[in-house]
């Protein structure tokens, strides 16, 4: 499955590359996840707690830059994770690619992940839509808990690295994202029957 997700940041390119580079500093943002150990390989062990529609899940697993290209400001990170209850399986390559915008003080960040779900938990996740809804709604929250902590540093121009440490990422409000997604579905029915 094939997910696109866009947000901005107010930072030079180079500021957000940086911080988005540094997974120790930016995983307070990604709701129910957390980082366990940083491994010599450069991976990190943790784990990643969310719904998909009513079932909790828990996964353990690894995260790793694959590609670091600072000259084109793009990064590929793969993660993986199984199930705590043995119900399956995640496998995502996440790729990053920062854009300069407005004067070279915003940066646009283009993210395309490629997902497999495997197990029970991908029949689970068989509708495209309630995993791009929830994958929307993780995107939304992480970027604006990322600018929320970019914002605390009064010189964001000269920020190494997001502020962040006292931020807590809320859980993601699974029945929020659902009644909204099969909302969009039915205003999208009605406007084709018109």
């Amino acid at each position: 499955m094939e997910l696109q997700n866009t947000f901005t940041l107010p930072l030079s390119r180079y500021h957000a590359w940086i911080a988005l580079t540094n997974l120790e500093a930016i995983v307070p943002c990604m709701p129910g996840a957390e980082l366990n150990q940083a491994e010599t390989d450069g991976s990190y062990t943790g784990k990643v707690t969310t719904r998909l529609g009513p079932v909790a899940l828990t996964f353990n697993g690894t995260a790793q830059f694959t590609e670091l290209d600072e000259t084109a400001y793009h990064a590929s990170l793969r993660t993986r994770g199984n199930d705590t209850k043995g119900r399956g399986a995640v496998d995502a390559t996440i790729t990053l690619l920062l854009k300069e915008q407005e004067g070279a003080q915003v940066t646009e960040v283009l993210i395309q992940t490629t997902l497999t779900l495997s197990g029970s938990i991908a029949q689970y996740g068989r509708g495209t839509g309630m995993i791009k809804d929830i994958a929307d709604r993780w995107m939304t929250d992480f970027s604006e808990c990322l600018v929320r902590s970019l914002e605390k540093n009064t010189n964001t121009n000269q920020a190494t690295e997001p502020d962040i440490g006292a931020t807590i990422a809320s859980p993601i409000p699974v029945l929020d994202i659902i009644f909204r997604g099969l909302w969009q579905r039915i205003l999208r029915i009605l406007r084709l029957a018109d």
